[in-house]
């Protein structure tokens, strides 16, 4: 038997060897980041393949069917012929997964919107935090890439843990705040509080206009009204409209993440202030992976299944003058040249100038 290759997380990267019979067999890349060979521990090449852009192996030699990993470094399935990613099932001799991606648009089947050459789609969401390893090999790292990367992971093992009968633990589920509906979210915070989490842009209103400066100091005149903003169309929605269930240990944006909102300080002259202020992709992933080891520690009991939901927002940042625009964010423009955009979309607007 061969003994699975360690889960690896982006295209590119390197995973473990290969152990089969007491024989240590290594992989080798090619510049897609694809598995193309397989060594033993003279370098003698035991199999090869190469791939068109949708994955299917058009030269392949040697015994393949022997290991497990190839196609985008993810796991294949000799039997049905699929590669198996971490939230879905691709077929490459059709070019499309074999669920739905509520996220993706019109068609949500399609892999990486027919461009197989140029990108690559890792769990099959392109979001604030999934959208983080949306990563092209040789291009620069994405803002909260390792920090995504090893959040996800920790998904992935809640995932797979089970009860005594087999059951799962944990039911995990990662929304798209952009598109659903606020009802929706305001039912499934009343439903599962402790359990629901968002991730997005945060904002403040102050006296009813948006706060553009990067820390904000809490005082007793002032209106603040506190919130997450769908990238797509701008749309502010307030932590208040979530419902009273919202934990806000739960809440992860700028000026509404548990380190930096209302947060006490100490002033330069004495005395102290209550602040809050901007935070980063980085620092944010990293607390919420913080938040998610509490999981590690849950007695899994029988008969019940937790259920987690993550709602992100799209990896998108207001400019200086508080104006929602696509092109001061780089992951965000590389999204808009491998995703279609709509007529009625927010980024209709800055569509034509990314793109030329």
């Amino acid at each position: 038997m061969i003994e699975e290759l360690e889960t690896i997380y982006a295209s590119g990267t390197f995973g473990d060897a290969v152990v089969r019979d007491g024989e240590v067999y290594t992989p080798t890349y090619d510049a897609n980041g694809n598995i193309s060979e397989y060594m033993d521990s003279s370098g003698t090449i035991i199999t090869h393949q190469e791939y068109d852009p949708f994955g299917n192996a058009v030269v392949s030699t040697g015994d393949a069917p022997a290991f497990t990993h190839w196609f985008s470094t993810k796991p294949w399935c000799v039997v049905t012929g699929m590669v198996e990613y971490q939230f879905r099932k691709y077929r490459p001799g059709m070019g499309r997964w074999m669920s739905r991606d509520v996220i993706q648009g019109n068609n949500n089947y399609r892999f990486v919107n027919n461009d197989a050459c140029c990108s690559i789609d890792l769990y099959g969401l392109h979001r604030m935090l999934t959208g983080a390893l949306a990563q092209r090999p040789g291009t620069p790292e994405i803002d909260g890439y390792p920090q995504a990367r090893n959040l996800l992971r920790l998904l992935d093992k809640l995932k797979l843990r089970t009860d005594a009968n087999a059951k799962p633990c944990f039911d995990i589920v990662i929304k798209d705040f952009a598109t659903t509906s606020l009802d929706e979210m305001k039912k499934d915070v009343e439903a599962y509080s402790e359990d629901v989490y968002f991730v997005a842009h945060g904002g403040l209103y102050v006296n009813g206009e948006l706060w553009t400066n990067n820390e904000y100091y809490w005082n007793q005149t002032d209106v603040v009204e506190e919130g997450l903003f769908r990238a797509r169309n701008g749309e502010f929605i307030s932590l208040d409209s979530l419902g009273t269930g919202l934990n806000p240990n739960n809440v992860y944006g700028c000026f509404v993440a548990p380190a930096v909102r209302k947060r006490q300080i100490m002033m330069p002259k004495g005395g102290h202030a209550v602040k809050s202020w901007t935070d980063t992709y980085q620092h944010m992933f990293r607390q919420l992976q913080d938040r998610f080891l509490r999981y590690l520690n849950d007695p899994c009991e029988q008969c019940h299944t937790r259920k987690i939901i993550v709602y992100e927002g799209e990896r998108q940042r207001l400019s200086v003058d508080g104006v929602l625009d696509p092109r001061k964010n780089a992951s965000t423009t590389h999204m808009l040249r491998h995703l279609p955009v709509k007529e009625e979309s927010y980024y209709s607007n800055y569509y034509q100038e990314i793109m030329e």
